[in-house]
């Protein structure tokens, strides 16, 4: 029963006589009635009010969040796109001045040639020879390079199995007659059945640019040690020599980016790009490289790939 009729069985059950007198408790009953829905819809309204409410809070929180997630994103981004154009730019500037020398190099050289060709002795040809042979090889090391920076750019890197010991096998054979001109030893020390996940060719270069490095500033009657192993998931390939190493200063301000190179303990010539361009291939491998290096007592470069899963 409605409050009204609740009202007037009261009445009737009080005493109250019907005919005019009996339409008061209706009209209270029906007074109340309006009050209770009046107070419940009240209380509907400042419900949903304050359900709209939270609602909106939650909603605004969850955008400012959203927006604030997508601004940091963002900066992130761009500061990474500008560092790549700034690290691009030095990358450039330092290669084209050391592909500009070895050129000049070669243009003196063969002027030199062409215009005495019967002015020079056998040994003295061979030197010549020599030296080409040197300026050569340091653009097309350079040259190499530049086209796996170029494939990372641009994301060209596939990756697919690979033997650790062919990857050491191509960077060591290419560059065994130069360890023998210098009077360096190279020994090889990688255990068989190691399996990696990479970009082959990027990983050639990279390795192969360590040991480069490594037979640079090793004197005569040095050696370079490359070795690989397996640590969990990761295979380690270290190339470690007893050169002439370098400050932890030093080495801070290579990987932080391209810087000019130094010369060589036989005056070589190279590109600063070196160790931070092996940095950059080795992450865009799924890996990473480490560098210990120390005044006199030589540098130590840590390779970290990704081995292949098991079946």
């Amino acid at each position: 029963p409605t409050a009204g009729a609740l009202i007037y069985i009261l009445g009737q059950n009080v005493g109250m006589p019907d005919g005019r007198s009996n339409g008061l408790p209706l009209l209270c009953g029906n007074a109340l009635e309006l009050v209770f829905l009046a107070l419940a819809l009240g209380w509907r309204y400042r419900w949903i009010t304050d359900e709209a409410g939270r609602l909106r809070r939650e909603y605004t929180a969850r955008l400012e969040e959203d927006v604030a997630t997508r601004t940091q994103e963002v900066r992130e981004s761009n500061e990474s796109l500008a560092r790549a154009n700034r690290d691009k730019d030095r990358v450039f500037g330092i290669i084209g001045h050391d592909l500009r020398g070895p050129a000049q190099m070669l243009s003196g050289l063969a002027h030199i040639l062409s215009a005495n060709p019967g002015a020079f002795s056998p040994e003295e040809s061979a030197a010549l020879a020599k030296e080409i042979e040197e300026a050569c090889q340091t653009q097309l090391e350079m040259l190499d390079n530049l086209i796996q920076w170029g494939r990372m750019q641009s994301g060209g890197l596939r990756l697919r199995s690979q033997a650790a010991a062919e990857i050491v096998e191509f960077a060591t054979s290419s560059l065994a007659q130069l360890a023998r001109d210098k009077g360096v030893t190279i020994a090889v020390e990688v255990k068989p059945g190691l399996i990696v996940n990479v970009d082959p060719q990027a990983s050639q270069a990279v390795v192969r640019n360590l040991i480069s490095n490594a037979l640079k500033f090793t004197a005569p009657g040095g050696s370079v040690t490359v070795a690989a192993c397996r640590k969990g998931t990761w295979v380690e390939i270290s190339v470690q020599d007893n050169g002439v190493g370098m400050s932890a200063e030093r080495l801070a301000e290579i990987l932080a980016g391209p810087i000019k190179s130094l010369d060589g303990t036989h005056s070589e010539k190279g590109a600063g790009v070196g160790l931070i361009f092996c940095r950059d291939l080795a992450r865009a491998n799924g890996g990473d490289l480490k560098i210990e290096s120390a005044p006199v007592r030589g540098t130590t470069a840590t390779l970290t790939l990704p081995a292949e899963k098991k079946a």
